[in-house]
C-alpha cells in the first residue's frame, strides 16, 4: 500500500514491473493518461496490456537487458495508437528497482508525454514552410514585376523616339529627346535594380552608384542647379536587402530634388 501511494504521487506515469514483466503497480497518472482501470492493467504482462502497445521489439530487447545486466534504457520512443486515448507519442525509460537485501527484483517503467509538444512542432515547422513559401512567392512576383516595369519603359522609350524622327518641330524633337532620355535612365535604373535581385550577393558601392547616377540622369537633367553626391562603405549584401535598399535610396533623393526644386 505504501509502494502504490508513493507511485501515485509521481506525475508522469508510471508502472512498475516484477521480473517477469508483469504489471505489480501503476500510478494514477498511468491510468488517467491512457484512461485505464487498474484490473485492466494490474496482474498482466505490460506486453498484454493496451491490447499489446508496448510488444515492441526493439522494447522487449531493452526491458530483457534491465534486471540481467542492471542496465537502464533511457529515452526510447514509442508513437503508436493507444485504445481510447488514440495516437500518442511516448519518450519511455526504464530502470531497476533495487531492494534492501536484493530479495526482489523489479522495473520502474515511466513515460513522457510528448504528444503535444510535437504537434506544436509540426505545426510551428508547417508555418515556417508556409512563410518561406509565401516569400519565395512575393521575391519571383517582384522580380517578375520589376521585369513588366523595364519592359514598360522600353515600349514608352520607342515611342518617344518615333515621334522624335517624325516632328518637324525642333522645340517638340529637343523636349521628347530630354523625354526619351529621362524614360531609358529610368529603365536602367529599374533594369540595376531587377538585377541585384537576381543575384546570390550584391556589392553595395557600384550598386548604388549606378543607381544613383541613374537617378541623377533621370530626376535632375541638365537644368536644374542640383548636384548629387553621394558615398557607400563596401559591402556585400543578400538581393533582398540590395532591392530595399535601392527603393529607399531612389524615394529618398526623389524627394530631395522635389524639396530643392
Amino acid at each position: 500500500m505504501l509502494a502504490q501511494a508513493i507511485v501515485d504521487t509521481v506525475r508522469d506515469p508510471l508502472l512498475v514491473l516484477d521480473c517477469h514483466f508483469g504489471v505489480t503497480a501503476a500510478s494514477r497518472s498511468f491510468l488517467h493518461v491512457f484512461e485505464a482501470r487498474p484490473e485492466d492493467v494490474i496482474g498482466r504482462s505490460v506486453y498484454e496490456i493496451l491490447h499489446g502497445c508496448f510488444k515492441i521489439p526493439r522494447l522487449v530487447s531493452l526491458l530483457n537487458k534491465v534486471l540481467p545486466e542492471h542496465a537502464a534504457a533511457e529515452d526510447f520512443e514509442i508513437d503508436a495508437v493507444f485504445p481510447r486515448v488514440g495516437r500518442r507519442a511516448l519518450i519511455v525509460s526504464a530502470r531497476e528497482v533495487f531492494f534492501v537485501g536484493n530479495t526482489h527484483k523489479a522495473i520502474l517503467l515511466s513515460f513522457a508525454d510528448e504528444t503535444d509538444r510535437r504537434k506544436i512542432e509540426k505545426e510551428k515547422e508547417s508555418l515556417h514552410n508556409e512563410t518561406r513559401r509565401l516569400l519565395r512567392e512575393k521575391e519571383v512576383l517582384l522580380l517578375e514585376m520589376q521585369h513588366r516595369i523595364f519592359n514598360s519603359l522600353q515600349i514608352i522609350a520607342n515611342i518617344l523616339m518615333m515621334k522624335t524622327r517624325i516632328t518637324t518641330s525642333e522645340e517638340a524633337r529637343r523636349h521628347l529627346e530630354e523625354a526619351y532620355s529621362r524614360v531609358m535612365s529610368v529603365a536602367t535604373l529599374q533594369r540595376h535594380i531587377d538585377t541585384a535581385g537576381r543575384s546570390e550577393l550584391v556589392e553595395v558601392v557600384p550598386y548604388l552608384t549606378t543607381l544613383c547616377d541613374g537617378l541623377s540622369a533621370s530626376v535632375i537633367g541638365e537644368e536644374k542647379k542640383i548636384s548629387l553626391k553621394y558615398a557607400f562603405d563596401h559591402a556585400m549584401i543578400p538581393p533582398t536587402e540590395a532591392v530595399s535598399i535601392g527603393l529607399i535610396v531612389t524615394e529618398t533623393v526623389i524627394n530631395a530634388v522635389i524639396c530643392l526644386s
